[in-house]
């Protein structure tokens, strides 16, 4: 949806089949059918002792792009997972649908977790944010001590209304977009607002945004919220959308944000 296929993305995917070689791959049949998720290393008891951070890839993604992080997180002394929700990557099915995808996401932290941290990117940082304040419509939440967010949007009106304009729609088409959005949530798109959801979940996090984004505006961005004591912003340029997962700068203040796990 919003990560087309760039060469950047594509190039990043490429390059992460031997970090990918190392991973254990699981198969989760849940709420929406079977997902594939990626641990290092392996999920089971050895695996489990370390901490778990859970990558979200954005929409239209695939769990390749998060790949950047694995090693440096694994370095920390944490276990690593990332998934492909429902309707993405590799798993079947062409509807995102974001209620399926934050019950997926708790699913998983039941099945494979705790969830020590959650780093998400593009829309995966807003679903990070949804499951750590949790929700009955999502079967629960995520207990994650920390959040990160990468070039991800600050609600999901903003998606609808950025999409719409882009897209030419006219006000009224764009309202019932965001009707039927809100009927298939189960929650008022003023609840879906990362102002709203990081005040729930009352952790830290860290928010990263690139002004040349062409797909998240940065006056739209996460990044942009009212400031509070948990959440640190901080902004880069010239990587856009895509680049800035594989940016080194990015991934140490991210790792340095983490700590050492315990």
């Amino acid at each position: 949806m919003l990560n087309f296929s760039t060469p950047e993305e594509k190039a990043l995917i490429k390059n992460s089949a031997g970090v990918f070689a190392q991973a254990h791959e699981l198969t989760h049949d849940g709420v929406a059918g079977n997902s594939p998720i990626w641990s290092w290393p392996d999920a089971g008891d050895s695996g489990r002792q370390r901490p778990g951070v859970l990558l979200l890839h954005g929409w239209g993604g695939e769990a390749g792009l998060m790949a950047a992080f694995v090693a440096p997180l694994l370095d920390l002394g944490y276990r690593v997972l990332i998934p492909d929700l429902p309707g993405q990557g590799k798993t079947k099915g062409r509807l995102v649908d974001t209620r399926v995808s934050a019950a997926t996401i708790v699913e998983l932290h039941n099945r494979v977790g705790p969830f020590h941290s959650i780093i998400g990117h593009s829309l995966g940082g807003l679903l990070g944010c949804m499951v750590a304040a949790g929700h009955e419509v999502f079967g629960g939440k995520v207990d994650a001590a920390k959040l990160v967010t990468i070039n991800s949007p600050v609600s999901l009106g903003s998606v609808i209304s950025g999409l719409g304009g882009a897209m030419g729609l006219a006000p009224g088409v764009i309202d019932d977009v965001a009707a039927k959005t809100e009927q298939d949530l189960g929650l008022p798109l003023t609840e879906a607002h990362a102002q709203v959801m990081l005040e729930r979940a009352n952790v830290p996090t860290l928010a990263f945004h690139d002004t040349d984004d062409p797909f998240i505006p940065h006056a739209g961005s996460l990044a942009q919220l009212a400031r509070h004591e948990k959440l640190q912003t901080r902004q880069t340029s010239g990587l856009g959308h895509i680049s800035v997962l594989e940016d080194q700068t990015v991934i140490r203040q991210v790792t340095d944000f983490l700590g050492q796990a315990e």
